[in-house]
């Protein structure tokens, strides 16, 4: 797809060897209005400050929600660089800092803040229903 290809040029020219998850998961994953979001929008950040350690492995998004329901802070979403793999991944930026939502704390992030009912549908867009009535609170509409 044009426009998962031009957002993997514009994501390497920020560092890793050029590899990413397989094209079908980023897919299903990477709308072409979140693309369009990350494209014109992202901000870069190094590694975390906190990372969750006790947080489920393949729970990124999910992690993130439930750390801003209970804690604060503003959900992130994007890429974040991996051992040289950029995975779609999410995090929460928490006064001016990242909190890493999974137990493995990565090199780089670039995204955007999911801040919206409308960026949550975007970047979340397997999760239907995308907020629980807590977090909707914390998510302006």
């Amino acid at each position: 797809m044009k426009y998962l290809d031009e957002l993997k040029h514009a994501v390497v020219r920020i560092g890793g060897d050029g590899r990413f998850q397989i094209d079908e998961y980023l897919t299903e994953n990477i709308t072409p209005l979140f693309a369009e979001m990350l494209l014109s929008e992202a901000a870069l950040f190094g590694p975390p400050t906190t990372v969750l350690t006790d947080a489920p492995a393949r729970g990124c998004h999910e992690n993130c929600l439930n750390y801003v329901m209970s804690k604060g802070g503003d959900p992130w979403s994007g890429f974040a660089l991996n051992a040289g793999v950029w995975r779609v991944h999410s995090w929460v930026v928490e006064n001016g800092a990242i909190v890493e939502a999974s137990p493995f704390a990565c090199e780089r992030y670039v995204g955007v803040a999911i801040n919206t009912r409308e960026r949550v549908a975007a970047c979340f867009p397997q999760a239907g229903e995308p907020l629980p009535a807590e977090c909707s609170k914390r998510v302006s509409s």
